[in-house]
């Protein structure tokens, strides 16, 4: 997800939503539930300076980064051979 000054607020949930129903999918549940708060506090109104979106998002790319390592080493996967894999890092907006 992407600076809020980047791309208008609908989008912005749009992202946040992505990451939590894929948090879903793969049974990360604390990045899902990190993901649906911030998801459900922008979707009611609360500004990004209300809710403290910077914040939040730092808060997000940790559990990501904590979900990422789990997966690999659940699934026996090294830097090495994971090169051409696609990061979860990346598709938070590093």
């Amino acid at each position: 997800v992407s600076a809020e000054a980047d791309m208008p607020r609908h989008d912005v949930e749009r992202e946040i939503h992505s990451v939590g129903s894929s948090a879903a999918t793969f049974g990360a549940q604390r990045l899902e539930r990190r993901a649906r708060e911030l998801e459900h506090d922008c979707r009611a109104g609360r500004s990004f300076e209300e809710i403290d979106f910077h914040r939040c998002l730092v808060v997000l790319k940790g559990v990501l980064a904590e979900t990422e390592q789990a997966f690999r080493s659940s699934y026996g996967c090294t830097d090495a051979l994971s090169g051409n894999d696609a990061h979860l890092s990346r598709e938070a907006g590093e």
